[in-house]
């Protein structure tokens, strides 16, 4: 690859890694004396796999861990729509099966329009 080529995709690499981590949580939030503490390492520079914790109530929590399919930049604009999607239906976070079809409903739309 020629030098300017790798260099630019070095630096959109360097970018999707930052866009990556900004759709992790800054922070956990806690559920009683319950702490939550996360490590994020990707197998690759860039990948699909995504985690968010919602609060469902006083002293209870909801955990998404998601791994989408494939690696790199790809998956990591899936992953970007997961995180849309969880927060567009958060309200449905203490009804499991809910959250989960709504969030099926908005990125079959997305990712599949027309469908």
């Amino acid at each position: 690859m020629p030098g300017d080529a790798r260099l630019a995709t070095e630096g959109e690499l360097e970018a999707a890694r930052r866009i990556q981590a900004s759709l992790l949580p800054a922070s956990l939030p806690k559920a009683g004396e319950l702490k939550l503490t996360a490590r994020f390492r990707p197998s690759s520079a860039v990948a699909g796999d995504f985690y968010e914790v919602l609060e469902a109530g006083p002293g209870r929590l909801g955990v998404l861990v998601a791994d989408v399919s494939g690696h790199g930049v790809p998956a990591a604009l899936v992953a970007s729509m997961v995180k849309v999607a969880i927060k567009a239906h958060r309200e449905r976070v203490d009804r499991p099966a809910d959250l989960l079809a709504g969030m099926h409903a908005t990125l079959r739309a997305e990712i599949s329009p027309g469908s």
